[in-house]
């Protein structure tokens, strides 16, 4: 007998994920922009904060993949081995789930292995500007801006809202894919 979403908890499907701690982190995020133009907040923790709110919301939505493999991996007789290859392929065919999980994976990673692929420190952008005026003294300035995108949320957030209105959500992800997976459920015989 199944048992119904409401009794899995936060962790036991991906719906539940998505419902309780994706969606909840990108409303987090949205609201927190929000805020911060109707407050005209702009200074360097008040960023740091927006950065943070952001990184959450993609992580966690980037983190979607791995529940809905392993949700699936029994009945389409996926082995382990075939996790990178299966999410690989998915990202493959939704250019947003391929977007946030570059940025997931550089904020997860000082320096990452792979050129040509962001760094942590890539996420970020910070200037320090001196002025010396023989007159008035010294002006000291510190910028600091981030990659902290709402177009990209908005697109990833949108994607998994659709996802989620979807009856075959398998065959959404799958049969998206660029190179296709076989999908099927297996038997043993």
């Amino acid at each position: 007998m199944a048992v119904p979403e409401c009794f899995k908890g936060p962790f036991g499907s991906h719906y539940n994920y998505l419902i309780y701690f994706c969606f909840e982190n990108c409303q987090d995020y949205f609201r927190l922009v929000q805020q911060q133009k109707e407050q005209d907040l702009c200074n360097t923790p008040d960023r740091y904060r927006r950065l943070r709110y952001f990184l959450n919301a993609i992580e966690s939505l980037n983190n979607v993949l791995e529940y809905f493999f392993f949700e699936n991996m029994k009945e389409r007789d996926w082995n382990i081995k075939d996790k990178g290859q299966i999410i690989g392929r998915i990202r493959g065919g939704h250019t947003i789930l391929k977007e946030i999980a570059e940025i997931a994976n550089a904020y997860k990673h000082c320096t990452t292995s792979k050129s040509g692929k962001p760094n942590a420190a890539d996420l970020q952008e910070c200037k320090l500007e001196v002025e010396i005026n023989l007159g008035s003294g010294v002006n000291v300035e510190y910028d600091f801006q981030t990659i902290d995108d709402e177009e990209v949320l908005k697109e990833a957030f949108s994607f998994w809202m659709e996802f989620n209105t979807v009856e075959d959500k398998v065959n959404y992800l799958l049969n998206s894919a660029k190179t296709k997976v076989d999908n099927s459920p297996r038997r043993n015989e």
